[in-house]
């Protein structure tokens, strides 16, 4: 998958997370990864360029993320 492939993708495995649960938890970033069929290290570098553009939320150390309204919006698109 390419880079813009796997972002959609993290966007809609984020995105059901956060609709499927009143109150939705961080998901962890191995598990991202396991999703993506990708490293675990390829997966939190996709994720902090995702922070940098406003679609995510993550931890410092980018165990953790959910979406954002940005990254709903952008979804939409």
């Amino acid at each position: 998958m390419c880079r813009s492939d796997n972002m959609q993708h993290v966007l809609k495995i984020l995105a059901k997370n956060a609709v499927d649960s009143i109150r939705p938890d961080l998901m962890k970033s191995v598990d991202i990864a396991d999703k993506l069929n990708i490293s675990l290290a390829e997966t939190k570098q996709l994720l902090w360029g995702m922070r940098g553009m406003g679609i995510i939320e993550c931890s410092m150390e980018v165990d953790y993320s959910l979406i954002t309204q940005q990254g709903f919006k952008q979804m939409s698109c």
